[in-house]
């Protein structure tokens, strides 16, 4: 078994005051052997640290990680793994001779194609990542719209954060607000027409996640708030932003929000 050290292909994106971001493509591909005190003690327990999920109390480890995947013997359907565009192809239908399956990745989960919507698949990786020193996962989080994968997302969500409360692992979400900008998609296809509605939609998918998630000891804080990070915070201009967080303020719903 390769050192714990080395695996996961680690790559520091920010170091800021206590926190350090680093990005994990996990996916289940690490090639660790997860022997009984890995599977049933975390990291920081193995280390006699006290376990918190404040930043304001200390340095924690967050990789980045989707809950998007899909598979027919679970959901269904295929989700996630397969790719046709720019001429390239890429169906988990193909098998190789090997028996895997063509997805679209370089690597192939030692797992097979998994399916996020699997709580025992959340839990393994879970303890994959307390084996390997990580404290929170940041999850890729649509909102609440019903739009495409967005429930399926929204419920694996759900299940990994149930998961990571029986685990004393730490979860929050990196929501797209890119989603509501009217610009980025074309008309068929836009979730909304009016920067009115970009307004309110992205206001209830906050505090949703807010009065949802925010109050479960799993989910990341900071002092106590929250921690929502924020990717496509162009969607809407810093005036409308302000005007969302004391909108949401008025409700007892604070958040710490970090761009992306």
């Amino acid at each position: 078994m390769l050192p714990l050290q080395v695996l996961g292909r680690r790559g520091a994106v920010a170091d800021l005051p206590r926190l350090r971001i680093v990005f994990i493509a996990l996916l289940g591909l690490l090639p660790v052997t997860l022997t009984p005190a890995m599977a049933t003690i975390g990291f920081r327990e193995r280390l006699a640290e006290p376990t918190t999920l404040d930043l304001a109390t200390g340095r924690l480890v967050l990789a980045s990680y989707l809950a998007h995947f899909a598979n027919p013997m679970t959901t269904g359907h295929w989700n996630g793994w397969s790719y046709h565009n720019c001429g390239a192809y890429h169906s988990p239908d193909i098998i190789y001779p090997n028996g895997t399956r063509d997805i679209a990745s370089i690597y192939h989960p030692l797992i097979g194609p998994y399916d996020s919507s699997d709580e025992s698949v959340a839990e393994y990786h879970v303890r994959l990542a307390q084996a390997s020193g990580i404290d929170v996962f940041v999850v890729g989080w649509n909102g609440i719209s019903n739009f495409y994968d967005f429930p399926a997302i929204n419920a694996a969500f759900k299940k990994l954060l149930k998961v990571a409360e029986e685990l004393r692992f730490g979860v929050a979400v990196d929501y797209d607000a890119a989603r509501y900008y009217v610009g980025r998609w074309g008309p068929s296809i836009a979730l909304i027409s009016s920067r009115t509605e970009a307004w309110g939609a992205i206001r209830d998918d906050l505090a949703f996640a807010i009065s949802e998630f925010g109050r479960s000891p799993a989910y990341l804080k900071s002092e106590g708030k929250p921690v929502i990070f924020v990717f496509g915070n162009y969607a809407l201009e810093p005036q409308e932003w302000t005007g969302i967080f004391k909108s949401l303020r008025t409700e007892g719903l604070d958040g710490y929000y970090v761009s992306m």
